[in-house]
């Protein structure tokens, strides 16, 4: 399982929600979380293993059927083609990290949509997140408002999909390696010259 800061259960909640409150949408969306064990050998990681495996099961059990299961678990090391083959075919991608960095789950998500299709699902206390204005911003503490985010997603018109997703393939594409390293670099050298 990844970090405990990233959000994992509250994506499972508001799936939960949404097919609870949204049955029309049983049947017909398949939730895949794909996370690679790390640090199981820690406590607090063994835990969140256990309570994500505990919901999902929960999840599947309350609403399966025999052609059906609503949430499927990747808990196993995924090749690069493997995982840029769930991005592409994600309707949306969730990264509701409860604190951290820039997060570049979100830049690979929106890189690997050639498409110029998807939409994004993004916690405002990412990096990512002062970058990618057109993903669907989310306080990831609100189980109730990832839901409702997960529910747009799904119901928004092609055409707004589209247009977020290429502005937000725009600004990846600038803001690539290249360019943040002459970015520090100026930096460094603004830097240098002020102080001599």
């Amino acid at each position: 399982m990844t970090e405990y800061t990233k959000g994992i259960p509250q994506r499972l909640q508001a799936l939960d929600n949404l097919l609870k409150d949204s049955p029309e949408y049983r049947e017909k969306v398949v939730f895949i979380q794909a996370s690679m064990p790390s640090r199981t050998q820690i406590d607090t990681y063994s835990d969140l293993m256990r309570q994500t495996d505990e919901l999902a099961e929960n999840i599947n059990n309350k609403y399966s059927t025999d052609s059906w299961k609503p949430v499927v678990m990747l808990t196993r090391q995924l090749t690069l083609p493997a995982l840029n083959a769930l991005r592409r075919l994600s309707r949306f991608c969730i990264v509701n990290s409860l604190h951290d960095g820039m997060n570049l789950v979100a830049k690979e998500y929106v890189a690997a949509r050639n498409d110029e299709d998807g939409v994004l699902i993004l916690s405002k206390y990412t990096g990512a997140a002062a970058e990618l204005s057109d993903a669907l911003l989310i306080n990831p503490f609100a189980v109730h408002e990832l839901t409702s985010r997960i529910k747009e997603s799904l119901e928004m018109p092609e055409d707004e999909r589209r247009r977020r997703m290429k502005n937000m393939r725009e600004i990846v594409a600038a803001n690539n390696i290249y360019r943040w390293g002459a970015d520090n670099i100026s930096r460094l050298i603004s830097l240098q010259n002020k102080m001599s």
